[in-house]
C-alpha cells in the first residue's frame, strides 16, 4: 500500500534527522550516567511515596511535596539529565511540526 510505504519513508527520514540523532545520543549518555540514573530513581521513588499516600486517602504532606521538589531540582541540575530533556524537547517539537504538516495537507485536500 502506498500509504504505508510513505509512512516508512517518513520514518527513515525522521530517524536521520538531527533531532532524532541527538535524542538517541542523549539517551545513551543518560543510560550510562550512574549519577543521573540515581537522581531519576530518587525522584520516581519520592513521587511513588506521595502517590501511595494520595491513593490511601491521605493528602501528601508538605514534607513529601518538598522532598519531591528538592529531588526534581537536583535531577534537573544534572548536566546529562538537562541534555536529555533538551534533546527530547527538540525532537518533540519536530514531531509536532511533522504532525501539523500532515494535518495541514489533509485539511487542504478536504477544502
Amino acid at each position: 500500500m502506498a500509504l504505508l510505504e510513505k509512512a516508512k519513508e517518513l520514518g527513515e527520514v525522521i530517524s536521520q534527522s538531527e533531532e532524532y540523532l541527538k535524542l538517541q545520543q542523549a539517551q545513551g549518555e543518560l543510560d550510562g550516567d550512574e549519577v543521573a540514573q540515581r537522581l531519576i530513581q530518587e525522584v520516581q521513588s519520592a513521587q511513588k511515596r506521595m502517590e501511595m499516600a494520595h491513593n490511601s486517602g491521605m493528602q501528601p504532606s508538605s514534607e513529601q511535596l518538598g522532598e519531591v521538589e528538592k529531588k526534581r531540582e537536583e535531577m534537573n541540575e544534572n548536566q546529562t539529565v538537562r541534555g536529555y530533556l533538551e534533546a527530547h524537547q527538540q525532537f518533540t517539537s519536530l514531531m509536532n511540526e511533522v504532525n501539523e504538516a500532515i494535518t495541514g495537507a489533509m485539511t487542504e485536500k478536504s477544502e
